[in-house]
């Protein structure tokens, strides 16, 4: 046993086992991985206890037999765990002035903000959303309330991590009634975008808004092809049926065309030119076009 100039040192367990009345009794926490501080004796007549939180990644901080009446303090302090545990458990009445449980350090918590009355949010947003129209991706948001808004920021990603501005949108600066905006991404990305909102005060703060996912698909769709080419007066086209009733005909001079349908399928369309000389003409349907020249 180890000594210190012929004094014995009894390790802490032995101390209630001696039934010593110690006045103060300091059980400091562990720093390793597991660590279990236990204060499992007898009866306990101290007028403090200590049981020091740890550093670990799981801890239970029991104390768990008859404590004596009469004490004043007993200190459960709390551990930078991620998952923690203070109990005090007791087998007869407690005469206890305070009893403090210390606070955890965790890895999952709740967090309130309080405010201080009269304290208002720069904005209030009701939702922020996107979806798909033909090619093109929209955006729409509306706020409840503004409060100093100067702008916003139309952001979008690839990967969460590295953003593009799209669009500076202006604010109203101080509102109280429902407002509504919505920005247009003609040229959205194949496969899977994230678009958020950034938020600009006067004072240049800025939050930001929730992530809006959109996929896209933009390879997979039919391109638009025109046969025979030249044509007399009636030719196929294949196209996916959403673009069908865009489709417009124009001549060589930018005059438009009218057209009979004759046949419509899901991708498939035969059309017959109903007035219009020999020459160039131009089939458009939104951003796809072909080029078709009549014999």
């Amino acid at each position: 046993m180890d000594t210190i100039k012929d004094k014995i040192l009894l390790p802490f367990l032995v101390l209630f086992a001696l039934n010593l009345k110690a006045q103060n009794i300091y059980q400091g926490g562990g720093g390793n991985g597991f660590g279990n501080v236990v204060i499992t004796e007898s009866a306990i007549s101290l007028p403090l206890i200590y049981g020091g939180g740890q550093g670990i990644g799981s801890q239970s901080q029991v104390i768990d037999e008859g404590i004596a009446s009469g004490m004043a303090l007993i200190y459960g302090g709390g551990g930078s765990a991620g998952n923690e545990l203070v109990v005090v458990n007791e087998n007869t009445p407690l005469d206890l002035f305070s009893i403090y449980t210390g606070g955890a350090a965790l890895g999952y918590s709740s967090s309130t903000l309080m405010l201080d009355e009269g304290f208002e949010l720069p904005i209030e947003l009701s939702y922020f959303r996107g979806i798909k129209v033909e090619q093109i991706v929209r955006l729409e948001w509306s706020t409840l309330t503004e409060l100093n808004n100067d702008f916003f920021t139309v952001e979008r990603s690839t990967d969460q991590r590295n953003w593009e501005a799209l669009k500076e949108v202006k604010g109203a600066g101080n509102s109280y009634q429902s407002l509504n905006y919505h920005f247009d991404d003609e040229k959205p990305l194949n496969g899977i975008a994230y678009y958020r909102l950034k938020q600009t005060d006067f004072d240049g703060q800025y939050s930001y808004s929730s992530i809006v996912i959109i996929t896209n698909n933009l390879e997979n769709e039919r391109e638009l092809v025109a046969y025979p080419n030249p044509f007399t007066d009636q030719l196929t086209l294949l196209l996916d049926e959403k673009y069908h009733s865009k489709l417009r005909v124009f001549s060589i001079d930018g005059k438009e065309i009218s057209y009979d349908v004759t046949s419509s399928l899901s991708d498939q369309m035969t059309l017959k030119l109903v007035h219009g000389p020999k020459g160039i003409y131009i089939l458009k349907s939104m951003e796809k076009s072909v080029i078709m020249v009549r014999k």
